[in-house]
């Protein structure tokens, strides 16, 4: 886990507008910005899913409300980045299909850990794994979408 945060802060700080002259400084800097923004959507995705499902008293209702708050404000949490990050270096892109690809991110970030538990990774893996896609699918959907 120290691994994982050493490398998100190491591409926050690569976000830095020196750095961002180069195509590639800019996009890591995209990078670092998409993965902050998506922490935050992951964050207010985990304290609406903390504070609305358990009060859901059907089970197909709290899968659905998990599922959309995760690709919901985890994929325009990420998408903000990515569009922040175009503003601040003067980047051209697409802004909707940017929306998009971060939500579509969310939408499969959601079912990381169901399909790791299904394949028979150790739960402490699992765990591991699932945390540190949450915020880096979408990161990467919202680029994708941006620059496609």
């Amino acid at each position: 886990m120290r691994a994982l945060c050493v490398g998100l802060l190491v591409l926050l700080l690569c976000s830095s507008p020196g750095l961002a002259a180069s195509p590639f400084g800019a996009r890591l800097g995209s990078c670092g910005v998409a993965i902050l923004g998506a922490s935050v959507g992951v964050v207010a995705s985990v304290s609406a899913i903390a504070n609305v499902a358990p009060q859901i008293e059907s089970r197909l209702g709290k899968t659905a409300f998990v599922i959309g708050s995760l690709t919901i404000l985890d994929g325009l949490g990420a998408a903000m980045g990515v569009l922040t990050a175009a503003k601040l270096w003067d980047t051209e892109g697409h802004a909707g299909r940017s929306i998009l690809g971060g939500m579509a991110g969310g939408f499969v970030s959601a079912f990381t850990e169901p399909i790791l538990m299904t394949i028979g990774i150790p739960e402490g893996w699992t765990e591991f794994i699932g945390m540190a896609l949450l915020p880096l699918l979408p990161a990467v959907g919202a680029m994708l979408g941006f620059a496609g």
